[in-house]
């Protein structure tokens, strides 16, 4: 709360302090993607300058961002997961904000804003409204709102004009697919996403919507114009160089991602099925893991389709596959009495899944291609249970 205090101040001294021959300066800040896989679309704030008009001084330069949070807050993990995950505006020296992003080997560039003298006093007063303790911590969307759709927001406050943003060049037109191109180094993150996130996030979007990235709105704000007339920013400027353009991981090995662990569970499917089918008796144990891990995941899409307040895990069309359900197979397997239940389970799982493939098909939701050898082998076991079954006369009674 004191640094919160100190900062508000600062930013109220900068507004009275104006009209006695001092000036601001506005820049967009935009710090290219990290390691971190919440650094992976980059991360932007505005920079916000106090310049002595007499002689050109700085006399006060910080940068002002809304990508702030806190892992040690109470119950940060369920509430992350449930969708009710709090950010909050904050503001560092710009030569310490600097320091972080060189160190880390990241490029910054700087966009300055082409503002009226009017329209700087506007958002001076809007980032001093966002900073009080009652606006200071808002709800964070990861695609809707964060630290780079809330630098669009108050400059068009303060302009009192709607921005043209321009072609974000992202070769996506769903977030799916942005999401795809920037974690493409990291197969098992968007694995979770694509197992997470449902249908909703395959929608078509408008090219404004790729402003989720602060990576893709610097290009947009390459040469856009506010709606009526005048350009938003100069030309770009390279504030920290590194030799690379960011500081994201190498590729995963190909031995080491989802589509490799899949195609070794639909071999070792294929395997204990063929096994299973010329002794006509099931791998408990097989059955077991298999779809235990199945039915555990079930529970975690189970919270966040019926529980979790994130708009883009419900409909999610995988629960047709991966649903608590999968426990049945898991646990019945080991009760006799339970063959029966099994069974009729089996069945029901055979037909959902080919429902699934033709959701697929049908491009309802896009699954990630890793998918593909895990529901080919759940089916293989469905199969070879079902034939073992009906060849089996002390299965059902």
């Amino acid at each position: 709360m004191k640094r919160l205090a100190v900062i508000t101040s600062l930013l109220i001294c900068l507004i009275t302090s104006v009209a006695a021959g001092e000036a601001l300066r506005f820049s967009v800040i935009t710090c290219m993607p990290g390691s971190e896989i919440y650094e992976l679309e980059g991360h932007a704030g505005i920079r916000v300058q106090q310049i002595d008009t007499v002689t050109g001084a700085v006399m006060s330069d910080v940068v002002v961002d809304w990508g702030n949070f806190d892992f040690t807050a109470p119950n940060f993990v369920y509430r992350f997961v449930k969708g009710e995950t709090d950010y909050s505006i904050g503001a560092r020296p710009t030569p310490y904000f600097m320091s972080v992003y060189a160190s880390q080997g990241r490029k910054v560039y700087e966009q300055p804003l082409s503002l009226t003298d009017t329209q700087k006093l506007r958002l001076m007063a809007i980032l001093n409204e966002n900073f009080q303790p009652e606006n200071r911590i808002y709800r964070y969307n990861y695609v809707k709102d964060n630290c780079a759709t809330r630098i669009v927001e108050v400059i068009e406050k303060a302009a009192n004009d709607s921005i043209a943003l321009t072609d974000s060049q992202l070769p996506a037109q769903t977030f799916r697919e942005a999401m795809t191109y920037y974690h493409a180094n990291y197969p098992w993150y968007q694995f979770g996403i694509n197992l997470a996130l449902g249908a909703p996030l395959d929608n078509k979007i408008d090219d404004r919507k790729m402003m989720f990235s602060p990576e893709a709105l610097h290009r947009m704000l390459m040469g856009a114009e506010f709606k009526d007339g005048g350009d938003v920013t100069t030309p770009s400027v390279l504030l920290v160089n590194s030799p690379s353009e960011s500081a994201v991981l190498p590729a995963t090995p190909p031995y080491l991602t989802p589509m490799a662990v899949s195609l070794a569970v639909l071999a070792v499917t294929l395997i204990v099925a063929y096994r299973d089918v010329r002794r006509k008796r099931p791998t408990r144990l097989f059955y077991s893991l298999l779809y235990g891990i199945y039915g555990i995941l079930g529970l975690i899409l189970t919270f966040l389709i019926f529980i979790s307040v994130h708009e883009a895990t419900s409909p999610n069309w995988l629960y047709l596959w991966i649903n608590p359900l999968c426990l049945i197979a898991a646990a019945g397997v080991w009760v006799k009495k339970a063959k029966k239940l099994v069974f009729c389970y089996q069945i029901v799982n055979f037909v959902l899944l080919i429902i699934l493939l033709v959701i697929f098909m049908a491009g309802v939701q896009q699954p990630d291609a890793a998918f593909y050898p895990l529901i080919l082998a759940d089916m293989i076991a469905s199969s070879a249970y079902i034939y073992i079954c009906i060849c089996s006369r002390k299965t059902i009674s």
